[in-house]
């Protein structure tokens, strides 16, 4: 009996130093790595630029939906809303984004050059669209996904602790999976604010909601000042079928959705 508490006591002992090992090692590498720069900048889509355009600028916020990782250039999203809307259309959306890249890309862009050279130093942004999909309120998506911590009144700020960054933590939250609509709400409230102090308080923020799972209540949202459009509303049907997927495995838009969606909603928005 005395020998196996020993040889578990040995067991327990290596497997802490094991982990201690890992999570030292982890950490090193991440704070050499990012250094507090979370974001590739070669992830990002080339912008469409609508030549000569006289109309206010659009930037895309959100994950894949937006990014169309899985088009072509000539048939993804921003370029059918540029041609659509006679607008320049920056696509800051990133595969596997959540509110919290959203967030860090706006509080970033003008201290960044290469951030800011995404945009073309464009001070003249009059929409700023996010795309939701209901696993946003599990946030941490990407391996570099940054986190925020409240402060005062709610207020959001980078959390630098590298240990909130790590695979081990993500695991964690991930496997809990705690979902809050009221988070969500706090970042969009964030991010709100960052656009009027960006680019000025007439510049419309909108969060385009296209897969809910009931838990959310957009009036509370509505009610922060936020524009809240559902795309099925806006087009008339359920546009989440294999129809307008990229495949039968793959659910992201094809360029068949992108053709429905654009006209939608350059005229809800009246773009």
């Amino acid at each position: 009996m005395q020998a196996i508490q020993k040889i578990i006591k040995i067991l327990l002992i290596i497997i802490f130093i094991t982990a201690f090992i890992f999570i030292s090692i982890e950490l090193s590498l991440m704070y050499l790595k990012y250094k507090g720069n979370y974001i590739d900048k070669n992830e990002f889509r080339e912008k469409a630029i609508y030549n000569k355009s006289q109309k206010g600028s659009i930037i895309l916020l959100g994950c894949s939906f937006f990014h169309n990782c899985f088009l072509d250039e000539s048939k993804m999203f921003h370029k059918y809303l540029s041609e659509f809307s006679k607008r320049n259309v920056y696509n800051l959306a990133l595969g596997g984004g959540s509110p919290k890249e959203a967030l860090y890309i706006l509080r970033s862009y003008e201290q960044d050059i290469e951030l800011n050279k995404l945009i073309d130093n464009d001070t003249h942004i009059k929409h700023v669209i996010y795309n939701y999909m209901y696993w946003h309120l599990d946030f941490c998506r990407r391996n570099t996904c940054p986190y925020f911590k409240t402060k005062d009144n709610n207020h959001l700020i980078l959390n630098k602790n590298q240990i909130y960054n790590s695979e081990i933590y993500k695991a964690i939250k991930n496997t809990i999976k705690y979902k809050s609509f009221n988070e969500f709400i706090l970042y969009m409230k964030e991010i709100n604010k960052e656009i009027k102090k960006n680019w000025g308080y007439n510049t419309q923020f909108t969060v385009l909601v296209i897969q809910e799972n009931g838990v959310e209540d957009w009036q509370k949202l509505k009610q922060e000042g936020i524009n809240v459009i559902k795309l099925n509303d806006i087009i008339g049907f359920n546009i989440n079928t294999k129809e307008y997927a990229i495949s039968n495995t793959n659910d992201h838009p094809n360029e068949k959705a992108w053709k429905v969606i654009v006209p939608a909603l350059v005229k809800e928005l009246d773009l």
